[in-house]
């Protein structure tokens, strides 16, 4: 009697050992889960995957990225909008998992909510009015879909609304607005034109104020050479005009 109680015990305790040691296991893989996320990219041209240049800018973080996104609920938005809710989604939860704990995601109902509303007006975040209806009515929906990039707590950067896109098209626009918030002091490039005259009297030197002697152009040299030349007249050598400079004598003191 006394050896059957001591095997139930011993059975007993060793059941609850197991569930404590499982208990534990199971914990432990819930948190490296939740810390260490894995996700597999079944496409063949890595279509949910980030590049590398955007990897490289969110692991080369130094201070905490808060992307706060203003969205409405899924079941609210129509067909397309959904399939971008979901592209929009994986991509965000895609720079959380590679962000290592740098990135916090944090998410906004502004339709639940007038202040919320109220503070996206403010932030710059407009919102979508999606029209649907029937043949006899016509109703407006409203609905968000903005967010803002918060960077160490005093950088931010708006994005007033993410319309549905592919994966590649929303890291060519979400990759820049990180990268822009993570840009501490940009490079500005500046030139200086000087006015041309005085670039010109700079070149030309003591000169600069002196005034030069006009030159003479060809034509007006021509002319001038051509007004000292000798005008023809009587030779008496030839009895013809001619340019040469023997003295004019009258016919009758040469006939003697």
């Amino acid at each position: 009697m006394t050896n059957q109680r001591f095997l139930q015990r011993g059975s007993a305790m060793g059941l609850v050992l197991h569930v404590v040691l499982l208990a534990l296991v199971l914990g432990q893989v819930v948190f490296l889960a939740s810390r260490f996320r894995w996700r597999l990219d079944s496409t063949a041209d890595g279509y949910y995957t980030l590049t590398g240049s955007t990897r490289e800018i969110i692991e080369s973080m130094p201070d905490r990225l808060v992307v706060e996104a203003y969205f409405s609920p899924k079941e609210d938005l129509p067909g397309q909008w959904r399939d971008g809710r979901d592209v929009l989604d994986n991509f965000l939860d895609e720079i959380v998992q590679v962000g290592r704990g740098k990135i916090v995601l944090e998410r906004f109902n502004p339709n639940d909510d007038k202040a919320l509303a109220d503070k996206c007006t403010r932030l710059g975040i407009k919102p979508i009015d999606l029209r649907s209806g029937t043949a006899t009515s016509m109703e407006v929906n409203r609905n968000w879909q903005g967010m803002r990039l918060v960077y160490g707590g005093s950088k931010q950067k708006v994005l007033e609304q993410v319309q549905p896109m592919s994966a590649f098209q929303l890291e060519a626009v979400i990759t820049p607005a990180i990268k822009e918030v993570l840009t501490k002091d940009k490079k500005v490039v500046g030139y200086m034109e000087w006015p041309a005259a005085a670039w010109a009297a700079s070149r030309a030197g003591p000169t600069a104020g002196r005034r030069s002697a006009p030159s003479t152009s060809w034509p007006s040299a021509m002319s001038s050479a051509t007004s000292r030349m000798p005008r023809a007249r009587w030779c008496p050598r030839t009895s013809t005009r001619c340019c040469c400079s023997a003295p004019r004598t009258s016919p009758i003191a040469r006939s003697t």
